[in-house]
């Protein structure tokens, strides 16, 4: 997915959420990205957590800016997938403890890249 000339900017088609959640079942071969920012509402150690079918990474910044962006957490490799809300199948789903500041913006991404058979992110 990463790979194909129109990533990032040039997407099939694009729409808002109202949850960091995307379709499921939508169809086979494809890839997709949510993007947006994070802003807690309380300062602390925050887990973050990704349950993809089929192959996902989710990556987070220390600012707003999306460039200092690292991978967090994810589920890759052949035949490797977590169903919709499946939050422990594998221990890479799950990012270590990030300490966040309250009011302060963070940029976070998640991608999926389904195959075939069901999907979901």
């Amino acid at each position: 997915m990463t790979s194909n000339a129109r990533f990032p900017r040039d997407p099939t088609w694009e729409k808002q959420i109202t949850t960091a959640e995307g379709d499921s079942d939508r169809a086979d071969s494809y890839g997709s990205v949510v993007r947006g920012y994070l802003i807690p509402p309380v300062s602390g150690n925050y887990n973050f957590y990704i349950a993809t079918d089929d192959n996902g990474e989710l990556w987070m910044s220390t600012t707003t800016n999306p460039a200092s962006m690292a991978l967090i957490a994810n589920i890759s490799g052949s035949g490797n997938y977590a169903a919709q809300r499946q939050w422990n199948k594998f221990s890479s789903q799950k990012s270590a403890a990030r300490a966040l500041v309250a009011g302060q913006a963070y940029y976070i991404e998640g991608r999926q890249k389904e195959g075939s058979g069901g999907d979901n992110f």
